[in-house]
This record gives C-alpha cells, structure tokens and sequence, in this order.
C-alpha cells in the first residue's frame, strides 16, 4: 500500500479525518443515519480481531499474582466474584505506551455497575492486567484454563464472521447503532477446559473521541434481552465456541481493540 500511494494509486478523501470526524462529515452531507452510524471495520479486516497463539500466556509469577488478585478482591468486598488471570495477552494503553499484558476474567452477578467498577480497579492494583471482562456462564474451572492453537486459518476467520454479523444483526433489530461508537468481537483462543474450542469476546465501546472511553453498560446502553440474545444464539450457532465474553475495559487501560 505504501508503494502505492508513493505512486499515486491511492485515493484516500477522508485520510486526514479520524473516526469521529468521518461521521460530523456524514451528517453534514445529510447522509442517512443507518450510513452514519455504522460502527468502523478494522482497515486490515476481521482477521486482526482473531487472538492468535500456539501455547498458553503465564508468567514466572503467574501463582503470585493470582493470589495477589484473590486478595485485592476479598479486602475490597468483591468476595461474591471470582477473578481469573485468562491465558492470554490482549493490547492495552498504561502509562506513557501501549502494554501486553494478561487478560483477566470475573465470574458471578451481573451486576453490571458493580463489575464496571471492578474492571476499572483491577488494573490499578495489579498491573501485570490491562482488559479486565465478565464470563458468561457456569463456574470457571481455573485449573483446566488452556488455550486452542489460533492461526488465521479459515475455521477460525468464519468464527468470528459468523459472530460478528449475528452481533451486527442484533444491533440493528433493537435500532441500537449510535447507543455506542463501535462494538468489535474478537475471537480468543480460550478453551475454558473444553478441547479445541474457542471463545468469543464482545467490546461494545463509548467514546467522544476514540482517544478515550468506557464500555457501554448493559442495561442502560444496550438491553440485557438484547445481549442475551447475542451471548445464546453465539453459542449455538456458531461452531466451535463454548463461552462469550464481555470487555468491561476502559480506555486506558485497555484499547478499543484487542490486538
């Protein structure tokens, strides 16, 4: 592409603007808002929003660590959730650069407030996390916690189409396009014990700017029907994936996207 360009072969109008920009200029043009709000697609495709790795992400300390995160939980009166350190790395924003750090995962009520709140005090305290997400489902199996080898083959890249587009689709049967800037999903290699599955991670993201941001609250910025809907027809419809999870990261510490 860069050849390209040096060349003159590439016209890119909007290459100055940045996302929310693009769209100040959309309804300027008086373009529909099904047009306008339409939530950005990654440049380089969904392919960049699959997690890819041959073998789990621990750390030397990764013991210590974990009991670190048991005991912030416990002394902060979260003792009703359990927070796993998930085998996996996802991109985030802490300090002056981007990290690479564990992703970690809360189980319990949904009590979506509550889990905010915990997602933005995990980071804080334990910094060897940058994303912090709630797992949908039955009791997590910390010890049986691996990953599936990931590679953009294609099973793993029609994973997270067919994902995608059942999320797109319900956005757009509950008009729920401009209740949030963009809402990637991500396909993550974790099995949560379960032998060559895969998990899907949903990001539903506010943000003024893209430069800074929270995730949308289920209940106030999408209906818990609706993400309900999204969470079972996943599970049963896409092949593979045995668990859906749910971004609770602000930005920072954790970025829009996963990788």
């Amino acid at each position: 592409v860069r050849e390209l360009r040096d060349k003159a072969m590439v016209v890119e109008p909007l290459r100055d603007l940045y996302k929310d920009q693009v769209r100040v200029l959309g309804r300027k043009l008086g373009l529909p808002d099904h047009m306008v709000d339409r939530h950005p697609f990654p440049g380089p495709g969904l392919g960049i929003r699959v997690l890819c790795t041959e073998t789990s992400y621990r750390e030397p300390n990764h013991d210590e660590l974990q009991t670190q995160l048991d005991s912030f939980l416990k002394k902060s009166g979260y003792s009703k959730y359990r927070t796993h350190l998930l085998p996996v790395r996802t991109v985030g924003v802490q300090g002056d650069g981007r990290s690479y750090r564990y992703l970690a995962g809360i189980e319990g009520p949904s009590n979506w407030p509550e889990l905010i709140a915990m997602a933005r005090a995990i980071p804080n305290n334990n910094h060897a996390v940058n994303r912090v997400s709630y797992i949908f489902g039955d009791s997590v199996d910390r010890e049986a916690l691996g990953v599936t080898p990931t590679h953009l083959t294609p099973d793993a890249l029609e994973q997270v189409r067919h994902a995608d587009a059942i999320v797109t689709e319900v956005l757009r049967q509950y008009d729920l396009m401009a209740n949030m800037s963009q809402m990637p999903v991500i396909l993550v290699p974790l099995d949560f014990g379960v032998k060559d599955s895969r998990t899907i991670a949903l990001r539903p993201f506010k943000t003024p700017d893209f430069m800074t941001g929270v995730a949308a609250q289920p209940g106030v910025d999408i209906p818990e029907p609706a993400l309900a809907e999204m969470v079972d027809r996943i599970l049963n419809e896409v092949n593979g994936i045995t668990r859906v999870i749910y971004d609770l990261s602000s930005k920072p510490p954790g970025t829009t996207e996963w990788e």
